[in-house]
């Protein structure tokens, strides 16, 4: 489309600032979209200030009729981001603003940076036959300064209290594309693989300076403790079918194989470390199958039936339970099977209704050990069940208004009792989770509706609403987050000026000021599970777009 210049600020409650500047438009063949994005806030809770800026470039290009490329370019930085840490249930209940002692005498926070850099070129080959390219590649800095007490760190096996990292990664993917017919039905073919590396240098150092007895300085980077350097290869080929075998009729089938290996290796560092090496392999084939049937223009009815797999991430492989170097080559992937039927219908004037009911029913599930001062150790419980619902329906309505509303039944639990720890370090699992506890973090029912009048210019309004049942903070069900029901209202006015095109708005979340929590710390050791959300809050701001 044509050239257009959009810049737009926000401020609100906390100290919260949000300015940013797109660009986007259309120069000859090339199509372009540029964003950037400065955001900070002083945060609900002392000691919990951020700053966050944001880049992101796109370009598109269509060097001939055959083909088409994209290349996106984007970067993030966040300087500042001070940690408040959990709150006992206690602090929670009567001071929600208030911050761990510890994150203040250590100064707890994280700063990072990311670049990255991808490509999606597009061939066809003839009226059947197509090809893509896929890269990208990238760089991420971060150093994380947690609450490490000193004590904790004296054994020379401790990796410390700072972590500092760089990672190097990229990857490529390549997939070829045929359409033909079979049995007088439609058949689309998929066959592909894809590539995926990483290199990532992480350090671990004391937070503190000084004698151990005495420190002399907190929240600083001390002496080395952990230099290991870390890799990850994933190699995946893939096929997929889609075929519409009879007019109301279609099927979908296909397979994956992935195989990842993760690499790390110790430099001597003297009284710390002998240099250990370690690897740890995970493999899978996943087949996945469904179906779908078109009872009238619309409505449509589907299954699914899949098996998913998941391997530890690099940073849950991180640390072992014993508090000794190396990756917890422990650790194994969790299996899934995943079963989903459904409906989806449309209605006149935008309406749209869908359900769908779900089954996932995972071995070895990946759960958190211990979680102490910012830093989780885990390991694989037994087997956990997930079933439930969810519907969505929404509609335009007679003048101007919309209504949106959602809800989501989520039964999720270990079907098998296994061990767990209350202290770290661990050495070895031995309070019991019994079977039938709840998955921790998961609520069991959440809800949303909005209504909102969204007349194309001049005034707008609407009304939302956000609810959500307890959710509980550990394995073991010991305590659990209350649950809520929160509100929020908002009015915009937009208007145009010549050229211009302008938007103001203004909005209050959490209109009654409910405590409530916006996050869990999982099986946190010292029981500082809840970090709070905000009250009552304010947020107002315009943006205006002009076209040339």
């Amino acid at each position: 489309g044509p050239p257009t210049f959009t810049p737009s600020v926000a401020a609100g409650s906390y100290g919260q600032v949000r300015e940013s500047t797109k660009l986007t438009g259309t120069n000859g063949a090339v199509g372009y979209d540029l964003d950037l994005t400065h955001f900070q806030t002083d945060g609900y809770r002392a000691h919990s200030d951020a700053v966050r800026d944001f880049a992101n470039a796109r370009f598109d290009v269509a060097p001939d009729a055959s083909s088409h490329l994209m290349l996106v370019v984007n970067s993030v930085a966040s300087p500042t981001a001070l940690d408040p840490m959990g709150l006992t249930r206690k602090e929670f209940d009567t001071n929600p603003r208030s911050v761990d002692p510890v994150a203040v005498q250590f100064d707890t926070r994280k700063t990072f940076d990311q670049t990255q850099i991808g490509a999606v070129f597009d061939r066809s080959l003839d009226a059947d036959d197509s090809l893509q390219f896929k890269m990208y590649g990238g760089h991420r800095n971060a150093q994380q300064f947690q609450a490490i007490p000193v004590p904790t760190q004296r054994p020379l096996t401790s990796p410390g209290g700072v972590i500092d990292l760089g990672r190097d990664y990229e990857g490529t993917d390549l997939h070829w594309t045929r359409h033909m017919d079979l049995a007088s039905g439609p058949l689309t073919l998929t066959a592909g693989a894809s590539y995926d590396a990483l290199d990532e240098a992480r350090t671990g150092y004391l937070n503190y300076v000084g004698p151990n007895a005495a420190p002399t300085a907190l929240g600083v980077t001390g002496a080395l403790r952990r230099d290991q350097a870390n890799t990850v290869g994933d190699f995946d080929q893939y096929v997929q079918a889609l075929w519409q075998f009879l007019p109301a009729w279609s099927a979908t089938a296909g397979i994956r194989h992935s195989l990842i290996q993760f690499n790390s290796t110790d430099t001597p560092i003297a009284g710390v470390s002998q240099g250990d090496h370690n690897s740890v392999t995970y493999e899978a084939s996943l087949p996945v199958v469904g179906l779908a049937y078109a009872a009238s223009q619309d409505v449509r009815l589907y299954g699914n039936v899949g098996r998913g797999f998941e391997t530890p991430t690099l940073n849950e492989l991180a640390y072992r339970p014993n508090g000794l170097p190396g990756l917890n080559t422990a650790l194994q992937s969790d299996h899934s099977d995943n079963y989903e039927i459904g409906i989806k219908t449309r209605f006149d004037h935008g309406g749209q209704f869908q359900a769908a009911v779900f089954l996932i029913q995972t071995q070895s599930e990946i759960v958190t050990q211990t979680n102490s001062g910012g830093r989780a150790v885990y390991q694989n419980a037994g087997a956990t069940k997930r079933d439930g619902i969810e519907l969505s329906w929404r509609q335009n309505l007679p003048g101007d208004w919309r209504a949106l509303l959602a809800y989501t039944y989520l039964n999720a639990f270990y079907k098998d009792a296994y061990l767990t720890c209350l202290t770290t370090p661990c050495p070895a699992p031995n309070k019991l989770v019994t079977a039938g506890n709840q998955i921790p973090s998961i609520a069991r029912s959440t809800a949303y509706a909005d209504l909102g009048w969204t007349p194309p210019t001049g005034w707008q309004a609407g009304v939302e609403a956000r609810a959500s049942s307890r959710m509980y903070v550990d394995d073991i069900n010991s305590q659990a987050a209350p649950g809520y029901a929160i509100l929020g209202v908002r009015t915009g006015y937009r208007f145009a000026a010549g050229p211009w095109e302008v938007n103001a708005f203004a909005r209050i979340d959490n209109l009654f000021g409910q405590n409530y929590a916006g996050s869990i710390i999982v099986d946190e050791t010292s029981g500082r599970f809840f970090e709070p959300a905000p009250a009552r809050n304010y947020l107002a701001g315009a943006s205006g777009t002009y076209t040339f």
